[in-house]
């Protein structure tokens, strides 16, 4: 008979198969882009690595601590500022923000919910961006304006009362990083709690939330954390609020609060969750454990019930059925391992519990750790005992009627497939109007996620991001047609195209969590990203794939190999979590040249009567260049590691292999924080985590060439000057954080620096080339106290500068002095981490880009001339007919073995026919041998080099191709 394939035992093996191959899979570091990214593998460690990372931009160097205290009194600096700037008028260059993507991915969203009066209206909170809302059921949203208006963007739990008013509360404790001293340093903390009567076009702050500095009682946070806020089923009045200093009440809608009772003051500990139940009865979560009021009529007395819940939990969320307070549940999670504890049911109100669930194990275990980041519990409204849960990777449903557990979704499945929803599930709520219990949404890290048959033994899923504009973005880049790209906190790195379905749609580079990024603009189709700790990429294919770019000079030791070349995928001696890396193309050159890349003559210079052509050796500003496609496309890519900075020239070519890398600043003071060089790409300035600055000189005109295995940037005409001052001068070392030179001219720059309780956080000096003589002065006056992630000294008027901190982008005019002022248009105070200017198809036409750490990507164009174009359009069809997008035609060689001591292979790979010259070479230039002329296909060739003859020792093999550019490789023989 034929066998019967059943869902449940489909997705089962599907499970099972899929964890399998991602568990045992490894990310190639030479072969390209993985499509099911393992980088999710690593999420129980990087939820704490990406808050650690945070922690580290934002803590007081001084102290070496997050104080609430130092964050309240910025906010409140940055609230009088805001105020003064609204009495003088403007802002300095009153900057229009546009928003540019991505609007088709979500941000980490712990609430949602839903307006009493409309059926199709929502809600949503980005835990650093904001409020957004929909108007049909989720399928479009668009940020609240009061967002411009918030002290703080961080949105962590929203109710809405019976009359329809709006309650908003903000700041994470699950985002909370233990600082090694006993107390835990907060996330983004909230601002008490707001409250609109307008459907949440605008908001008020209910006084009596507002956090006050210095009454805070230690680190606990009173309404900077508010874990969740219920209201009355049917009392507009009544609503009570669990947040990190306790459980607190209020009897007239806000106005008045105070702390819930247990026989004492409920205002010790954490409440972490509450709810009230369909009779008016409240169900809380106070220092892990369970309470529920004495009576329906009273939300202020509490009992402690729960009898059967597990000892040593760490955190436990709660839901009660709708149809049936009498059926309570509850999901506890350890103190000591943030793994599930179990699954708990109550039929009695609350009274007692007994496990519907074994502690975690096997595949029902999907915390990995981090159940203190991740975890929601939800009934559906219409069968008390149906339950659904969320985690790390994965849903899963249960039923009383089988009492088994089974999965619903999981992350590793294509977007598009409907059984998946993101990794990181934080909330689940159904729709109060869908009277079949069918409709539930769920808030993860990647956003909001909806099914409409959630009675099914096996929902289907789909993904409701559209203008869900809350994209927690690490950095922004963008190319030469203004399309950006940047990572994020577990949303890898997005790159918005201009050619998607919608115009700001983006298309994932990179999973996990993202660094920076950056847009080639002479090769358009380059994409570099990064992801943890230096694993750097490039993609040359617009994003299609990507492969790991790092060669053997910086990562030759991985996993359990020594000695030889056995790379791993990450800088040998490490990196941040959010690696700093940049790129610098010399567009000038290209620009100056590119036509004879297609037949074209160049007259250079201009009215000289000297024309060139393709092959053609020209000398360019003191350099001689050769015309080829190698010749004209010239980059040099810059990645930080710990201490270190390392660069490469072979960005832009030969994509089938690793770029050949140089160690050109070894043993910095610090982690090297921050990269900038100025337009000829001669200069480099350097910022390290310990406040130190360097200054690198000659990187265009350096020999880049190892001489027996070892590279010295002295002998290759680099040379390094450390800046007397550690930044902030006169106070403990801060962060450099950012870096912006006077393009035109390197003896001018501006820099940023991190932290709170950091005084002087910009710095300016217009003498920077003098060495120990350089003198620079505090530009902070007036600027808030607040953490500068990033610093930009505008292009078109040096005397601008704008300065990107953790409320939004300030800016300010050197040559008048004053005031600092936020630059509010839009965005608010959401947190810029970093900040940028270029130049977009015209050198002319410049625009300044953000990338926003909740609210996407943002630029400004408007100090730019009208007549600039730009448009949101990928004009990449037409700029690769006429220059050189495509691979050079050798595009990689390999040579096996080397060493070697009879012979070698060069393995080829050519991106069209041609006719090869090899030739073999001493490294001081000595012809050895001729290999000769040969005839090779495109795709994949080889060509044997004889050389038993040949003294032992290292020699340059030259590869040139018939009308492309000359490639060498170093081919040790022995």
């Amino acid at each position: 008979m034929r066998r019967k394939i059943t869902l449940p035992l489909l997705l089962t093996v599907c499970f099972i198969t899929i964890s399998f191959l991602i568990t045992n899979s490894k990310i190639d570091s030479s072969n390209g882009h993985d499509k099911v990214e393992n980088y999710e593998e690593k999420e129980g460690e990087n939820a704490g690595e990406y808050i650690k990372y945070l922690n580290s931009l934002r803590v007081n160097p001084a102290t070496g601590k997050l104080e609430l205290d130092d964050i309240l009194n910025g906010r409140r600096e940055v609230m009088l500022a805001l105020q003064k700037a609204g009495s003088r008028g403007r802002s300095i260059l009153d900057l229009t923000w546009e928003h540019m993507g991505p609007n088709n991915v979500g941000g980490r969203t712990r609430t949602i919910a839903f307006d009493k009066g409309n059926p199709s209206r929502m809600y949503a909170g980005s835990v650093s961006g904001g409020l957004f809302i929909s108007d049909n059921g989720g399928l479009d949203w668009y940020p609240s304006p009061a967002n411009e208006t918030l002290a703080a963007l961080s949105v962590t739990s929203i109710a809405v009362a019976t009359n329809g008013d709006i309650y908003i509360g903000g700041g994470e404790s699950q985002a909370s990083y233990f600082d090694g001293s006993g107390s835990y340093s907060p996330g983004f903390p909230g601002n008490g709690i707001y409250k609109s009567t307008d459907n949440g076009m605008s908001f008020t702050l209910l006084e009596d939330t507002e956090p006050t500095p210095g009454t805070l009682g230690g680190n606990s946070g009173a309404w900077t954390k508010i874990n969740r806020i219920a209201c009355h089923p049917t009392d507009a009045n009544k609503l009570v609020a669990a947040q990190n200093s306790g459980l607190w009440y209020s009897e007239d809608a806000g106005d008045s609060w105070s702390a819930c009772s247990a026989g004492s003051a409920m205002s010790g500990f954490v409440a972490s969750d509450v709810t009230f139940d369909v009779n008016g009865n409240v169900h809380a979560v106070y220092n892990n454990k369970y309470y529920k009021t004495v009576s329906s009529s009273d939300i202020t007395e509490y009992n402690q019930l729960g009898s059967g819940l597990p000892s040593g939990i760490g955190r436990m969320n709660i839901a009660i059925a709708p149809s049936d307070p009498n059926y309570s549940y509850a999901y506890a999670i350890s103190s000591s391992t943030s793994e599930m504890l179990g699954i708990y049911r109550s039929t009695d109100g609350g009274a007692s519990f007994s496990a519907i669930s074994t502690a975690g194990g096997g595949l029902f275990n999907d915390l990995n750790g981090q159940g203190y980041w991740n975890i929601c519990i939800v009934v559906n409204p219409v069968d008390r005992d149906r339950v659904y849960i969320g985690g790390t990777f994965e849903t899963y449903t249960w039923r009383a009627s089988t009492a088994a557990w089974t999965p619903m979704s999981a992350w590793f499945y294509p977007e598009f497939f409907s059984k998946y929803i993101h990794a990181d599930v934080h909330f689940m709520i159904f729709n109060p109007n869908d009277t079949e219990g069918n409709t539930m949404y769920v808030g993860s890290d990647g956003g909001v996620s909806r099914t409409l048959n959630a009675q099914d033994d096996y929902p289907d899923f789909q993904t409701m991001n559209t203008g869900y504009s809350t994209y927690q973005a690490n950095g922004v880049g963008f190319g030469l047609f203004g399309d950006p790209i940047g990572g994020s906190q577990d949303n890898g790195t997005q790159y918005v195209n201009f050619l998607e379905s919608s115009a700001l749609q983006a298309i994932g580079v990179l999973g996990g969590d993202g660094s920076r990024g950056e847009v080639s603009r002479i090769r358009t189709d380059y994409l570099f990203g990064a992801v943890y700790f230096g694993d750097m990429r490039r993609s040359v294919n617009a994003g299609n794939t990507s492969s790991n770019i790092l060669d053997c000079n910086i990562d030759k030791l991985g996993g359990t190999g020594t000695g030889a070349c056995n790379p791993n995928g990450l800088p040998d001696n490490g990196g941040e979590f959010m690696p700093v890396f940049k790129l610098w193309e010399n567009w000038d050159l290209y620009e100056t040249f590119k036509s004879v890349l297609f037949g074209g003559t160049v007259e250079y210079p201009v009215g000289s009567g000297s024309f060139y052509v393709l092959n053609d050796v020209v000398n360019y500003e003191g350099r001689d260049i050769t015309l080829t496609k190698s010749g004209i496309s010239e980059s040099r890519l810059y990645l930080a590691t710990n201490s270190n900075l390392w660069v490469t020239d072979g960005a832009l070519f030969n994509s089938t292999e690793a770029a050949e890398w140089f160690k050109i600043l070894p043993s910095t003071f610090g982690i090297v924080s921050s990269i900038e060089f100025d337009n000829s790409g001669n200069t480099v300035y350097v910022g390290t985590a310990t406040g130190r600055l360097y200054r690198l000189d000659g990187l265009l005109t350096a020999d880049l060439t190892y001489i027996d295995d070892v590279f010295d940037p002295a002998l290759a005409g680099i040379t390094s000057f450390l800046y007397p001052e550690i930044f902030p001068v006169g106070g403990s070392a801060a962060r450099i954080t950012a870096i912006s030179i006077n393009r035109d001219n390197p003896d001018e720059l501006v820099l940023s620096t991190a932290g709170y309780g950091v005084d002087d956080n910009v710095w300016h000096t217009t003498n920077a080339l003098t060495d120990s003589d350089a003198v620079f002065v505090s530009l902070a006056n007036e600027l808030p106290n607040v953490p500068v992630f990033g610093i930009l000294m505008e292009m078109y008027n040096s005397n601008y500068i704008l300065a990107a901190t953790e409320f939004g982008v300030w800016s300010y005019d050197i040559s008048t002095g004053g005031d600092w002022t936020q630059e509010t248009s839009l965005i608010g105070s959401v947190p810029v981490l970093e900040i940028r200017e270029g130049f977009i198809r015209d050198q002319d036409c410049k625009a300044i880009y953000i990338g926003s750490h909740g609210r996407g990507f943002f630029r400004a164009t408007n100090l730019a001339a009208g007549t600039c174009d730009f448009a949101l359009v990928n004009d990449s069809a037409d700029v690769n007919s006429d220059s050189p997008i495509q691979e050079e035609i050798i595009a990689g060689i390999v040579l096996t073995p080397n060493p070697a001591d009879i012979s070698a292979d060069a393995n080829l790979t050519l991106a069209k026919a041609a006719n090869i010259t090899t030739k073999m070479y001493t490294m001081g230039g000595v012809l050895v041998r001729s290999f000769g002329t040969a005839a090779k296909p495109i795709g994949a060739s080889k060509i044997t080099l004889g050389v038993s003859d040949v003294l032992p020792g290292a020699y340059l093999v030259v590869f040139e191709a018939e009308g492309g550019a000359t490639v060498s490789r170093k081919l040790m023989v022995y």
